[in-house]
């Protein structure tokens, strides 16, 4: 989960296509040119607020799961000391029954 999901990277795209666009229209003086170089900078600005809210989300979810992958890590580890303890434990039982 470490790469970015396909939507993020889908409006990330269309964030870099409409900022290429708004710096052409910058040169453009006419009234069409500036209209649109407006109605860019609102898609901009619209796309920019859900890419921060997407990446949080995912961010966040990303971590979630890292928590949960190094507990998962920590049980298992504790499980194996738990076995490895077992053994001997058992180990000395048997020495103490073949002693006596």
């Amino acid at each position: 989960m470490n790469s970015m999901p396909t939507e993020l990277d889908e409006i990330n795209r269309k964030i870099m296509q409409l900022q290429i666009e708004e710096m052409a229209l910058k040169k453009e003086d006419d009234k069409l040119s500036k209209e649109r170089l407006e109605k860019i900078r609102k898609e901009l600005s619209e796309h920019r607020e859900e890419f921060n809210a997407l990446k949080a989300k995912w961010e966040n979810e990303k971590k979630d799961i890292d928590s949960v992958s190094e507990i998962k890590q920590k049980i298992d580890d504790i499980n194996h000391q738990i076995e490895i303890l077992t053994i001997q434990k058992l180990l000395n039982l048997c020495m103490k029954n073949y002693l006596n």
